[in-house]
């Protein structure tokens, strides 16, 4: 629910005045629990009438904005926001209670005392919103000057600055008509020294008022619109933010099922590798010595990841290739059936092809060189 605090406060400067009356009708339609915003542009009016607004909208918690001026009696209103924000543009001005008064001095100082006592309930009020001393207060109502957003922030009386939006820009220029609506309503009352003396003048303000009220109406109802806009939009942005989170925690949660797939593959495709090699190397099994087993396997998972790499090639063929075929290539040890004389070194149970087998082992563990050409040189030993 919105309720625009535009122009004087009191119940005879307007044809739609801002009064308690009108304040609690309007709070009637209220739902409950409904959100309540109270826009405020206004110059001040009667303390009593303010005090009485203030208690009414302070019951209700509402979100406050300040859009034009908050000054005199409007400061009050303000602090009945649990939430005061107020625009960047904005200003508000503090002042002690004054009045006009006419009689004996009995008089004057019935006045000064009740301009006293309203000055204090007006003071608690601050305190209440700002948790400053009545000193302090007393202080900021001597300075009787427009206060900018910030220092009204800085003094406790504004909780955030803010930039209008386009609503509020709609609400400003609604709110400046109406109290051009109510200066002309002042100086246009038959008992007022323009009125009276300036009759052609006055015609023509009546003329310029009308149309004014008929723009007033137009500007309502296009506020009206764009407060029923901004509601819609501000629904159809939760829901679209609800949907979103919802979409984020499936998409993280399917990331983390592919990603978990991912790995359940790669472990599954190294472990078809490890396999591959170890098939091959028991199928070479004769052509190798069994201490050289581990690091030829790991020479060969080494190249096979390097598969498809085209800088892993060479004539052709990719090293896994040409390591599979020169290990292939070597001769099998249990094809050996050319004897060694027995001076070559043959031991005692052994046979001639073990002889021979242990003979090509040794050269090749101690010169350093292949199967092949450790056999070749066995094979010249034995001739």
């Amino acid at each position: 629910m919105i309720i625009d605090i535009f122009g004087v406060i009191g119940d005879a400067w307007s044809d739609n005045p801002i009064t308690d009356e009108s304040i609690r009708r309007q709070l009637k339609d209220k739902a409950e629990g409904e959100e309540l915003i109270v826009y405020i542009n206004s110059p001040g009016g009667s303390v009593t009438q303010g005090l009485a607004i203030y208690a009414l909208l302070k019951e209700h918690k509402p979100e406050v904005r300040i859009i034009g001026e908050a000054s005199s009696m409007a400061t009050v209103l303000a602090c009945a926001g649990s939430k005061v924000m107020m625009a960047d543009s904005a200003v508000m001005l503090f002042h002690k209670p004054w009045s006009f008064t006419w009689g004996n001095e009995d008089e004057i100082e019935k006045t000064t005392k009740n301009l006293k006592t309203l000055k204090e309930s007006m003071i608690k009020i601050y305190q209440n919103r700002t948790g400053k001393t009545a000193e302090e207060i007393e202080d900021i109502l001597a300075t009787d000057v427009y206060q900018n957003a910030e220092q009204c922030k800085e003094w406790g009386f504004v909780d955030e600055v803010y930039k209008p939006g386009e609503e509020d820009l709609v609400k400003a220029s609604l709110s400046n008509k109406i109290m051009a609506h109510q200066k002309i309503r002042f100086y246009s009352l038959n008992n007022n020294y323009f009125n009276n003396n300036r009759k052609d003048d006055s015609m023509d303000l009546q003329a310029k008022y009308d149309a004014l009220n008929a723009e007033h109406a137009k500007l309502q109802a296009t506020s009206e619109a764009a407060v029923n806009d901004n509601t819609k939009l501000k629904a159809e942005v939760a829901k679209l933010t609800d949907e979103f989170k919802a979409l984020s925690g499936d998409k993280v949660k399917i990331e983390q099922e592919l990603e978990s797939a991912r790995k359940e593959l790669q472990a599954a495709a190294a472990k078809d590798v490890e396999t591959e090699v170890e098939l091959f190397l028991a199928k070479i099994q004769d052509r190798i010595l069994a201490k050289d087993r581990d690091e030829l396997k790991a020479e060969l998972l080494t190249l096979r990841k390097l598969e498809g790499n085209e800088n892993a090639v060479v004539n052709g063929k990719s090293l896994y290739a040409r390591k599979r075929e020169e290990l292939e290539a070597r001769p099998s040890l249990s094809s050996i059936t050319q004897p060694l004389p027995a001076a070559q070194g043959k031991q005692e149970g052994e046979s001639e092809r073990q002889t021979l087998a242990r003979r090509v082992q040794e050269l090749m563990a101690s010169d350093k060189v292949d199967l092949n050409t450790a056999y070749n040189k066995v094979m010249e030993e034995s001739n």
